[in-house]
C-alpha cells in the first residue's frame, strides 16, 4: 500500500527546471470558476474536460502541457458556434476527476452541476501546492506591471481563497479592490516574498508567446 501511494504522489509533484510543481494544484489554479465551475453529467462528450483556453493565450496552453504532460485539442468548427475553431481544450476523465473534487457541486438545470471551489482543501495543503496553486492562477489571470496583480471575474470564492493562501505564504497584500458590474472583478495586487517571486517569474516567461489584442 505505501509503495502505491509512493507512485501516485511521485507522480502528482513534478520537478520542472529545478522548481517543484503540484500537478493536481497548479491546475486547480488555472480555472477561473467564471460562475462556477460546470459538471454537465448527461453529456459524456464533455466528460473530462478540464480547460478551454483561446488560441491567443498560446504561452498559457503551452505551459500547461508542460505540467500536465498531455497534450491540448482543437475544437473544430460548429453550425451554432462561429468561432470554435479558436479555442483548445484539454481532456482527461481522470484529472477532472480529481479537480473536481475540491469543488462543491449543486445541481441547477438538467444533468447540469455547477460547483465553487473548496477553499477549506485548498487552504491546508503544503506549501508546495499552495505555491503551485497560486502559480496557476497567475498564469491564466496574472500580470506585473510594476506590481504583481490577478484579476478574477465572477468568482468571489476564488477571489476570498487566494488572499488567505497569499497570507499563508508571507505575502503581503498591497491593493485589493472589487467591482459590481457584469461581469464583478476582483482585482488584488500583492508583493510576494522571495520564494513565491521565483515561482510567478516562471510564469510571466511562459506568458511571453501570449497574442496581445
Amino acid at each position: 500500500m505505501k509503495y502505491f501511494l509512493f507512485i501516485a504522489l511521485s507522480v502528482q509533484l513534478l520537478e520542472i527546471k529545478g522548481q517543484q510543481i503540484d500537478r493536481d494544484f497548479f491546475l486547480i489554479g488555472t480555472l477561473d470558476d467564471y460562475i462556477g465551475r460546470a459538471d454537465n453529467r448527461s453529456h459524456p462528450k464533455q466528460w473530462g474536460q478540464v480547460i478551454i483556453i483561446h488560441q491567443n493565450f498560446i504561452g498559457q496552453i503551452k505551459r500547461i502541457e508542460e505540467v500536465a504532460s498531455k497534450k491540448f485539442k482543437k475544437l473544430k468548427s460548429r453550425v451554432d458556434c462561429r468561432n470554435c475553431h479558436e479555442f483548445f481544450y484539454l481532456k482527461s476523465i481522470r484529472l477532472s476527476r480529481k479537480i473536481n473534487s475540491y469543488y462543491t457541486f449543486d445541481k441547477k438545470v438538467s444533468s447540469l452541476y455547477r460547483g465553487t471551489l473548496n477553499c477549506q482543501k485548498i487552504a491546508t495543503a503544503t506549501k508546495i501546492q499552495k505555491l503551485s496553486f497560486v502559480s496557476g492562477l497567475f498564469l491564466t489571470t496574472g500580470e506585473k506591471s510594476g506590481q504583481y496583480r490577478i484579476s478574477i471575474y465572477n468568482s468571489r470564492e476564488r477571489f476570498e481563497c487566494l488572499k488567505k493562501i497569499l497570507k499563508d505564504l508571507n505575502t503581503d497584500i498591497l491593493d485589493e479592490k472589487i467591482t459590481e458590474g457584469i461581469p464583478w472583478s476582483y482585482v488584488i495586487d500583492f508583493a510576494p516574498d522571495l520564494t513565491l517571486k521565483k515561482y510567478l517569474e516562471v510564469e510571466l516567461s511562459k506568458k511571453i508567446l501570449d497574442k496581445k489584442e
